[in-house]
């Protein structure tokens, strides 16, 4: 026989001492997974990955646009040598070692695309119900009332009303339908396409959790869309049993979708029978996508992680469902969200309205005008393997206690990746500049340099920005601008010629709401700004020292836990030192010639920094509403938590009227409930109770009065 070509590279690495690598090349002339068992075409034709001459000649001549290549990750075969227990070996033992890593590198590889071999949903059925773990479970169960075979239906059930089922041939015909959806809803579809790659060289290790935050239901096409146009599997879709009505359903379990209750605390059969389902996918190769926040963002911000589904999947790895996992984080952005209107309508305390088939089709409309382009960013992904290794412990050796923990800091991580990711759009900045001007009417030129000073300060921070910014700040300003005239949330003033821009315009108070969506969803990137210049205007001073600024920066981040997600860990003192060096760079600040840590404000350095202190100013006047109703006791310290904030937005509306706050969006329901939830859960009970809420008053108080006047 020949000798082994693979022996051959050995001996001539060795011999020569010539660097070898290899490169394993696939082919694909389709993306569809390996069959669960041999066809009969199969057998005459070879399968899909090994095709015989008819079947090759027949997907290149039926699909020739379908043929692509990949290159798996590079082996170099010194480091492959070097292995414990592979070095001084003989050629032919280290060959066939090295023959079955490349194997597996290539199968690993071939199944990020294609994905696992189809399990059906009763396969998945029959093997959660069958594990000798999970029928110990049902005995245990069932002895505390009720009958095993009583329970065993039960959890049968529960599979059939959470399972999904996914199936090749309707992902293709899912592609051409999302495809127009998506081309009649979006100008285009943007990708960080660094990102993606990121994705796909880890994809090869294991199974991948995508964590997107959650924006509109188009999210549910954007991922899976762009995933499968870009050669990497669909996921099942974590989606909430409220999209499992009748006939879509059906239909969205085929596309990959599986259901969960918003809430089964209290259910332990549920819980579990959820826990083996994840467990099972895990192990059969299945990706998942998981929407971090647990529902979609009606502020535009992202939410507090919900950490349910992540513990379980997290779970499922220790319990050994896969070698690895790869999570992925994913940031969906707007230049219009869809669902805007009914986003308003909710965080004004609008009830939310249920999904049906009827709202379905009412939603048509929105398929009648383009809303702009939609920005599908990618985070950097990190393996749990290595995350593990880096903890210095085994997750199957932590405690309950531990590994809820490392549960946390993950989300945590995740979190501060998506914020990382975020692009920030020019209708974001135009809301940004728009809302902190402190009256309606606006000069273009005004809007042009508020938005060139936020500009300077994400450059240099280097946050994502969309290419329109890039290329042509004054282009995407005029842009944003001409929109929001369109969406008659601006009215445009004195056009300088017929077919011109319009030099100014008038802001609809009644259309805020909108704006402030918009700005929000690029607060995370100046969040490091604006505390430091609330900070500085607390002062009260031309003259200040830096001394107390951390602490009023540590007493805001920790006010507002629950607004802001994903605020990175940079301690108060590092955090305060750079936004005050940009503030310097920017000649809002002035150091003092022979004092340390001394500053002057500039009478045009107070305008930057307001410009920035007045992202938290609709925060703290939510907090401030919050209080006062907690200080009444407004809605009866005794009513459910829901009562109680809808009686506080109620007292919010008379100070409003009362001009005791100066901003509507400020009684968003979403900080009303964040509020009430941060100060009942911080403030001591019986004995100075009211004293606390008195001082965090206080100094809220003191926050507002240095962000009153026109800025």
């Amino acid at each position: 026989p020949p000798p082994d070509p693979l022996a051959v590279l050995i001996d001539f690495h060795r011999l020569s001492g010539r660097p070898v690598v290899f490169v394993p090349e696939l082919v694909f002339f389709s993306k569809s997974p390996p069959p669960a068992r041999l066809r009969i075409s199969d057998l005459l034709f070879g399968s899909e990955d090994r095709p015989r001459l008819p079947r090759l000649l027949y997907g290149l001549f039926r699909n020739p646009g379908g043929a692509f290549v990949e290159l798996s990750p590079p082996l170099d075969l010194a480091g492959v040598l070097a292995r414990p227990g592979l070095a001084g070996q003989p050629a032919e033992f280290q060959a066939a070692l090295l023959r079955g890593e490349i194997l597996a590198l290539v199968r690993r590889h071939r199944r990020s695309i294609t994905g696992p071999v189809p399990v059906t949903r009763e396969e998945i059925r029959e093997r959660i119900l069958n594990r000798r773990r999970f029928q110990e479970f049902l005995r245990e169960h069932a002895a505390r009332g009720g009958s095993f075979e009583e329970m065993r239906r039960r959890a049968e059930a529960i599979v059939d009303e959470i399972a999904a089922d996914q199936r090749p041939g309707w992902i293709r015909f899912y592609s051409g339908i999302d495809g127009w959806i998506l081309r009649a809803l979006f100008a285009g579809i943007r990708i960080n396409r660094g990102g993606l790659e990121a994705v796909k060289r880890l994809a090869v290790h294991g199974p991948v959790i995508y964590l997107p935050a959650h924006r509109s239901h188009a999210d549910y096409l954007l991922l899976s869309y762009v995933l499968y146009h870009n050669d990497l599997t669909c996921p099942l879709v974590a989606a909430g049993k409220n999209l499992s009505f009748w006939p879509l359903g059906p239909l969205f379990r085929r596309g990959g979708a599986f259901f969960i209750r918003r809430r089964f605390r209290g259910d332990v059969l549920y819980a579990r029978v959820f826990a083996e389902y994840i467990h099972t996918v895990l192990e059969a190769g299945y990706c998942i996508e998981q929407f971090i926040e647990g529902g979609r963002s009606r502020t535009g911000k992202l939410l507090v992680p919900r950490l349910g589904l992540l513990s379980m999947l997290l779970g499922a790895y220790r319990d050994g469902a896969c070698e690895d996992l790869i999570l992925a984080p994913v940031a969906i952005g707007y230049d219009r969200v869809p669902e805007e209107s009914s986003y308003l309508h909710e965080i004004e305390g609008g009830q939310k309205r249920p999904e049906s088939l009827g709202q379905l089709l009412r939603a048509r409309r929105a398929l009648r005008r383009r809303h702009g382009n939609v920005y599908v960013q990618f985070g950097a992904p990190f393996s749990l393997r290595e995350l593990e290794n880096q903890e210095g412990a085994p997750l199957s050796t932590l405690g309950r206690e531990a590994f809820q923990e490392f549960v946390r800091r993950t989300a945590q991580r995740v979190a501060e990746a998506i914020n990382r990711a975020s692009v920030v759009t020019a209708h974001a900045l135009v809301a940004a500049a728009l809302l902190h001007a402190g009256r309606e009417r606006l000069e273009r030129a005004e809007i042009g340099s508020r938005v060139e000073i936020y500009l300077a300060y994400l450059e240099e921070g280097g946050a994502p920005l969309t290419e329109t910014l890039i290329a042509d700040p004054r282009r995407a300003v005029s842009e944003a601008l001409a929109d929001y005239v369109e969406r008659r949330i601006l009215e445009a003033r004195r056009p300088a010629a017929e077919g011109g821009e319009a030099e100014g315009f008038l802001l609809r108070p009644a259309r805020r709401g909108r704006l402030e969506y918009y700005k929000n969803t690029c607060m995370h990137a100046f969040l490091p700004a604006a505390y430091t210049a609330l900070a500085v205007l607390q002062q009260d001073a031309f003259q200040f020292t830096t001394a107390a600024l951390p602490a009023e920066t540590a007493f805001l981040r920790d006010l507002f836990q629950l607004e802001f997600v994903g605020d990175p860990g940079l301690p108060d003192e590092e955090l305060v030192g750079r936004s005050l060096a940009f503030f310097v760079r920017q000649a809002a600040l002035v150091p003092h010639p022979s004092l340390p840590d001394t500053y002057n404000l500039t009478a045009a350095g107070y305008r930057t920094l307001r410009l920035f202190a007045m992202f938290l100013k609709t925060f703290l006047e939510a907090y401030r509403v919050a209080l006062t109703g907690l200080l009444q006791e407004a809605g009866g310290a005794g009513d459910r938590e829901r009562d109680r904030v809808r009686a506080i937005a109620a007292l919010g509306r008379t100070m409003l009227r009362d001009r005791l706050i100066d901003h509507p969006e400020a009684l968003s329901r979403v900080s009303l409930e964040n509020a009430v939830s941060w100060f009942t859960g911080r403030a001591p009970h019986g004995a100075g109770h009211r004293e606390w809420l008195l001082a965090r008053a206080a100094v809220i108080d003191r926050a507002l009065r240095s962000l009153k006047g026109d800025g």
